[in-house]
């Protein structure tokens, strides 16, 4: 989606669709958000209410990209290898999904794509892919909750990455 702008969302706005998105969701260990199971639940027929998309694994070689969502057809599709690394605890992997449902959430009711000019990038606040991360690394990680963890604890009790749980701790650190 480069080069193509959404409706402006700030990093505030974005990370309180996610607390609120975590919050209907029964959580059983309350840190750790169990995205595959979550977005294999949300696709079933059913039980995606308003949401309503699809949900494919697809063979590596199908997709250019890691996981791809498209918001005409309603259609998620992720390479096998990365739906198997997340049901694994892989971090990266886990965050593909999550960034992936970033997009579904937030970017489902979008009609109004528009491309940027040639050569210009929307600002992060109208850029699609920035405010899917935003959306993952709040999904995975609840600000709320790590407390004065170290970067090390929150990424094993949230299942991420160390180089997301860093982030999230900085993060967590600027707002003090």
């Amino acid at each position: 989606m480069d080069k193509v702008s959404v409706p402006p969302k700030s990093k505030e706005e974005i990370i309180n669709i996610a607390k609120k998105f975590r919050k209907t969701i029964p959580l059983r260990d309350g840190m750790y958000f169990p995205v595959v199971e979550i977005i294999e639940w949300l696709s079933r027929d059913g039980n995606s209410g308003d949401i309503g998309f699809d949900f494919e694994v697809v063979d590596d070689n199908s997709l250019n990209h890691y996981a791809d969502y498209n918001p005409i057809t309603r259609v998620l599709k992720v390479q096998q290898s990365v739906y198997l690394g997340a049901c694994n605890n892989n971090g990266r992997d886990r965050f593909t999904l999550a960034h992936e449902l970033g997009h579904v959430v937030l970017h489902s009711c979008v009609n109004n794509f528009a491309r940027e000019k040639t050569g210009s990038c929307p600002p992060a606040f109208r850029n699609p892919e920035w405010q899917a991360n935003t959306f993952g690394s709040a999904l995975l990680i609840d600000r709320d909750q790590i407390g004065n963890m170290s970067p090390a604890e929150v990424a094993n009790k949230c299942g991420t990455s160390l180089q997301a749980a860093e982030i999230a701790v900085n993060d967590k650190k600027k707002k003090r």
